[in-house]
């Protein structure tokens, strides 16, 4: 089966075309270019703020390259850090921005219209 022969429900070829170039433009856009941002948005999206170490086992990935691509997050205003005192000693904890949310909602909304 071919990309044309799939479908997306309840919408025409022309609403499928627009569609897939809203995605497209979307995670085309700004840091997101990395799945790795992407799904770090979707998690924090779904899961509210995380610890760092959350996010590396949710996400499977080194120290190294999990702090790079948090870093470009918040400088783009995608996530916000917040360095807190806990029992156990200091934590980072990542939280969603208001651009991010919108990014999240926006991603969601686009693909909730594939079947």
């Amino acid at each position: 089966m071919d990309l044309e022969d799939k479908k997306i429900a309840g919408f025409h070829s022309d609403q499928r075309k627009d569609l897939v170039d809203d995605l497209i433009n979307l995670i085309n856009s700004g840091p997101f270019k990395s799945t790795l941002r992407i799904a770090i948005i979707v998690l924090l999206g779904i899961n509210g703020p995380l610890t760092f170490t959350d996010l590396q086992r949710s996400l499977r990935t080194g120290k190294g390259s999990l702090k790079n691509h948090l870093d470009v997050l918040e400088m783009d205003g995608f996530v916000e850090i917040k360095n807190i005192i806990t029992l156990k000693g200091p934590r980072l904890i990542y939280r969603i921005t208001g651009k991010g949310k919108e990014f999240y909602e926006k991603y969601i909304r686009l693909f909730s219209n594939f079947k």
